[in-house]
Order: C-alpha cells, then structure tokens, then sequence
C-alpha cells in the first residue's frame, strides 16, 4: 500500500509531493502587424508551468506559442489580429 505520492510507482517514475495550484492570469496585448506577443510574470520560481490561452468572447481554447523565458516569466504569442485583453492568458505552476 503506497502512503504518500513521492514512492516509486511502478513503472519507476517517482512523483512528488503534491502543493496547491499556483495560479496566474493575465489578459492579452493587442497585434501588432497581425501578431500578439504578451509578457506574464507569473513569480512561481519555475519553468514547469501549464499554459492556457481562451478567447473572452467564445472561452475557446487558442493554440499559441509559448517561450518559458526565465523561472518567472514567459511569453505568449497569438497569430491573428487581437485587441488589448481579447484574450485570457492562465499559468498554472
């Protein structure tokens, strides 16, 4: 019987401790030339964080680029013409 989640399952992987969600967000920068690149410092201290990006008007989720600039930050880039906060960018870490 495995007590905690940081033993070794079976296929030899071990996880760790689970903490609660940090979670940030951020809404969009408008296009520039049919491109939107939005910066989101998020302070989590790591580069293993999950990015979503929804459109506010339909809440479908967007494809995007994503770059994990630094353990605090990354940049989120929407092909497309996009106003200021068309957007929702949400980083969970």
């Amino acid at each position: 019987m495995r007590n905690t989640l940081a033993e070794t399952s079976a296929t030899s992987l071990t996880t760790s401790t689970p903490r609660i969600a940090r979670i940030a967000q951020q809404g969009s920068a408008a296009d520039i030339g049919g491109t939107s690149t939005t910066t989101v410092t998020h302070n989590f201290g790591t580069t293993s964080v999950v990015v979503q990006v929804f459109q506010v008007s339909t809440g479908e989720t967007v494809i995007t680029d994503v770059t994990r600039s630094s353990s605090n930050a990354l940049s989120v880039v929407i092909l497309g013409t996009a106003a200021l906060n068309d957007y929702t960018i949400v980083v969970t870490g």
